[in-house]
């Protein structure tokens, strides 16, 4: 077979030459460009721009010798139903993550979501349009997770909206189609012949408003909460944009004045501030009130007064506002200088005064259900609102840096880092906690990116018996070590490899040949010998932190004759030699060290590992069961990944920290 060397590139002008048989997958030759080129996952564009299928061969693909391809790498974008998240990777694949109901669990469309440009979401639904046009949905099937009745007719989409139970997808030709619960907006049919040269959709909770080419709107849905416009239907002319919130609409005309509907409660009456709506720059709203930006950057409120529309104590500080974001019932308005006034609701974001000092230089605010987020202009985050949905992200500050935007469920923050990468807090059954797919968004795999691959390569060495790999998964700063820990340590003690719930498909991204392991895909007993566990932490670059245990059996030998032999002893001693890294070594949470150890007794490890790793490492004595002896090396502060841990049931005997 003959073998086909190309030229990738990024965007930048880095390159790397990549030599692999013709008959190999294209997705196997961006792998390995990707590890070439120190990048996150990407697409493979021809010389011609055409973007080359990861399933074909490079035979198929028409590729030939000295061909010059580019990798393409897009920026991470995250959207947010209520209590979930959904990321679009650099490949144009979706990770998701936060509570399965509400559209966290994508398994049955995964297959799909490939070269996806933009999600949308109901309150328990995802939409995904593909760069074809096509639309790929999941989640709730009542709320737009099923769009099978509207299937025919997805396709040349060009924007997708979403309301609380419905969507509404914008064509290439202005048409539009929705689907969703029909009486909050999923059924467009007595409009339909209206929604014509369509440039624009807004939605309200249960409600959607159509803005066409010459200016007019369309309404749709739920009548109570905008899909009724009758009684201003004659003042929608000259619309140049349109905003809402929970139950009302507010559209900004050409000359700058504005026209209301919908729930009155919500803002949908405008009329005690009709005078002072004039030359309107934009809209902001909570769940239940409006803030009008003017042309000179004063501002005018109307609705719920309990939703921040009382601007009485804050009104001489907000002469010049640049930017309005709002949590259900407060606001946050950013000003030229790059500080931050907030009004409304103390618990839900109102009151910034714990923070206030921090809120200096900020370029841009993000705000969920009660709390909020703002970017300083050095990357750092500082938010402040309920702590217990993400008011409070003491427990990720340290990996808050080089922030470039933040999205929201209703109870949980996710910031896009300038690496790809992702960091979550806030309600950890809702979006908060992305642990269970940090292997996504690194690789995958129970085993987490190709430098780890290739470190415990090296480290383990040929085998006469492979290894059984699963994932006790953990992250650090978190409670969740705790649970990887002892998992760990019921691995050991019971001579068992449970299947790792998330594994599915080996992952195509790193390259495990000469690999001595077995992916465990079900329950498997190792037998009565002494074993590693390891506990890795993941993000989007792949591994920022792991450790290993080693279990060694106290009741005499558990091992089989193979492993006693004179060549184990040798390869043992392999054992302690080696030690692998990459990054700059120091003690910090994203230093690359990974250690393999002995079956043995660790008759001086001690000195050993002190001497190796110095103060980058700490060695903790977890004690023994009547089965097993346990012991932990990790690189970084043992109190940051053991944060609360306590001995399992079977009780160690002791926790010494040396």
């Amino acid at each position: 077979m003959s073998c086909i060397r190309v030229e990738v590139s990024l965007l930048s002008g880095k390159t790397a030459t990549v030599e692999l048989e013709s008959d190999r997958l294209v997705a196997e030759l961006s792998r390995a460009a990707q590890a070439q080129l120190g990048v996150g996952r990407g697409n493979l564009l021809s010389g011609s721009g055409q973007l080359l299928r990861g399933t074909d061969t490079l035979a198929d693909a028409g590729l030939e010798p000295g061909d010059a391809l580019t990798f393409q790498i897009r920026q991470v974008a995250v959207a947010a139903s209520s209590t979930a998240f959904a990321a679009i990777l650099g490949d144009g694949s979706v990770a998701t993550w936060g509570q399965a109901s509400a559209g966290a669990d994508s398994e049955l469309v995964q297959k799909q979501l490939v070269n996806v440009q933009q999600i949308q979401a109901t309150s328990s639904a995802f939409a995904a349009m593909r760069a074809d046009g096509a639309i790929v949905t999941w989640g709730d099937p009542e709320n737009g997770g099923d769009s099978g009745s509207a299937e025919d007719q997805l396709q040349d989409v060009h924007q997708i909206q979403g309301a609380a139970m419905a969507f509404a997808a914008l064509r290439g030709d202005g048409s539009v189609v929705t689907w969703g619960h029909p009486d909050f907006g999923g059924n467009s049919g007595p409009v339909q012949d209206q929604l014509w040269d369509v440039q624009e959709i807004q939605a309200t909770a249960l409600a959607f408003a159509a803005l066409r080419g010459d200016g007019s709107v369309v309404t749709w849905g739920y009548p109570d909460f905008g899909g009724n416009s009758d009684d201003v239907q004659a003042d929608l002319t000259c619309i140049r944009a349109i905003q809402a919130n929970r139950g009302a609409f507010a559209a900004i005309r050409e000359d700058g004045t504005v026209v209301t509907w919908g729930d009155m409660d919500f803002g949908g009456d405008s009329s005690d501030v009709q005078e002072a709506l004039k030359e309107v720059c934009c809209i902001q709203s909570s769940d239940t009130a409006f803030v009008a930006v003017l042309n000179d950057g004063s501002v005018v409120t109307w609705g719920d007064p309990d939703g921040g529309a009382d601007i009485e104590e804050v009104e001489g500080q907000l002469s010049v506002v640049e930017e309005v974001q709002a949590t259900d019932s407060a606001f946050a308005a950013l000003l030229p200088d790059g500080s931050v006034v907030t009004w409304g609701n103390p618990n839900e974001g109102g009151d910034s005064q714990e923070v206030r000092r921090q809120l200096k230089d900020v370029r841009h605010i993000q705000a969920n259900a009660n709390a909020f987020a703002a970017i300083r202009e050095d990357g750092s985050v500082v938010t402040w609102g309920d702590p217990d949905v993400g008011g409070n992200c003491s427990s990720v500050q340290e990996q808050l840096q080089n922030v470039q935007q933040i999205q929201a469920t209703g109870t949980a923050f996710a910031a896009i880092l300038s690496d790809g990468s992702i960091v979550t807090w806030g309600n950890s059954e809702e979006g908060g906690d992305s642990s269970a797919v940090k292997e996504c968004h690194g690789t995958g795999t129970a085993l987490g990116d190709p430098i780890e691959v290739s470190a415990l390569r090296m480290v383990m060495q040929d085998r006469p018996l492979p290894i059984l790999n699963t994932s006790a998964k953990t992250i650090p700063y978190n409670r969740i070590p705790n649970s990887g820990v002892l998992k760990c340590i019921n691995l050991l003690n019971s001579s068992n490899c449970p299947p790792n719930n998330h594994f599915r498909n080996l992952n195509p991204h790193m390259d495990t040949n000469g690999y001595p392991v077995y992916f465990a895909n079900e329950l498997s007993d190792y037998g009565s010998k002494s074993g590693i566990s390891g506990v890795s932490s993941f993000g989007f670059g792949g591994t920022n932190a792991r450790g290993d245990l080693w279990g060694r059996a106290i009741r005499g030998s558990r091992t089989t004759e193979l492993l006693d032999t004179g060549e184990w002893v040798v390869r043992r001693q392999l054992f302690y030699d080696r030690v692998f890294h990459y990054g700059n070594p120091g003690p910090h949470s994203s230093d690359q060290i990974y250690i393999a150890g002995s079956w043995d007794a660790f008759t001086g490890m001690r000195e050993m590992e002190k001497e190796i790793l110095g103060e980058y490492s700490t060695v903790v004595q977890l004690g023994e069961t009547g089965r097993e002896h346990f012991r932990l090396l990790v690189n970084q502060a043992i109190r940051a990944v053991l944060a609360g841990f306590e001995p399992p049931e079977f009780a160690l005997r002791e926790t010494v920290l040396y």
